[in-house]
């Protein structure tokens, strides 16, 4: 039987932090939505509980391009004085609040499967990046970090000696 080899550029790595926020989101969103939907009465519930006001997780992505690391993280309707940015150890964290529409109330609006409230945003960094050089912008809705690679893990071609 032929032993079948893996080359690393075919491995991925596991994100399993990522992979659980986004997978808690998932799931209380569609909770929310069911709630909601099949039991009107009850979707004030968790407001009732301690601890119940739950920040909500906004999308993000990271990628490397050009000897930086972005991270991008969808923020519609967001006031970017509202959004916080740390550097904390191997991770960037984004965290604030989207505010409700002034002068409509919860009993006015017919559907809303938008989120509210506070949110949470943790994303792991690559090795490379140097969270000592970091900048920011917020662009319709669109909140874009770049961080500037590590120079030792930049690649640089060696001379070989002749001799």
């Amino acid at each position: 039987m032929a032993q079948k080899t893996y080359r690393p550029m075919h491995m991925r790595r596991w994100r399993t932090f990522r992979e659980l926020e986004n997978t808690e989101r998932r799931f209380l969103e569609d909770l929310d939505r069911f709630v909601e939907g099949n039991f009107p009465s009850l979707s004030s519930v968790r407001n009732w509980l301690p601890g119940g006001e739950r920040p909500w997780v906004p999308m993000a992505e990271v990628y490397e391009a050009n000897d930086k690391v972005t991270v991008r993280v969808e923020l519609p309707g967001v006031n970017p004085d509202d959004v916080d940015i740390l550097a904390e150890g191997d991770s960037i964290v984004v965290k604030g609040e989207r505010k409700p529409e002034e002068g409509v109330d919860s009993e006015q609006y017919h559907e809303c499967e938008r989120c509210y409230g506070k949110f949470y945003r943790r994303v792991l960094l690559p090795e490379e990046a140097d969270p000592s050089k970091i900048e920011a912008s917020f662009d319709n809705g669109m909140l874009e970090i770049t961080i500037a690679r590590a120079k030792a893990a930049k690649a640089s071609k060696i001379k070989i000696k002749k001799s």
